[in-house]
């Protein structure tokens, strides 16, 4: 009985470690800069998404999906610190990453600087 109960408690804990298949697997981690307004942007219809740069010098662009603990609110310009994960077997029309956010560098009011 003592055996049974150290094999369970021994394959729970491998199972946990090494995680499933559908497990996200982190691709990278980088530095986001969110703008203070949304843009209209289409999918399967309109919308507005977040506008999004990675670095000073890249330009803007539409920001389809959501970031895991990010809450933007409109006015203030961010620069987050995200982790970037693949999705296996995304959705035919969903995006093949995830992105969490790691931590908020930085929250600004008013334009961007």
């Amino acid at each position: 009985m003592r055996l049974n109960k150290l094999l369970v408690v021994a394959t729970s804990a491998l199972s946990l470690a090494c995680g499933s298949l559908t497990d996200p697997l982190l691709l990278r981690t980088e530095i986001i800069e969110v703008a203070p307004n949304k843009v209209v942007c289409q999918g399967s219809f309109f919308t507005t998404c977040l506008s999004v740069r990675r670095g000073r010098e890249g330009s803007w662009q539409a920001f389809y999906g959501d970031i895991e603990g990010f809450v933007w609110g409109e006015g203030f310009y961010y620069v987050l610190e995200v982790r970037v994960y693949r999705v296996p077997n995304p959705p035919a029309d969903g995006s093949s990453e995830q992105y969490r956010l790691k931590r908020l560098v930085s929250r600004t009011s008013g334009p961007m600087p």
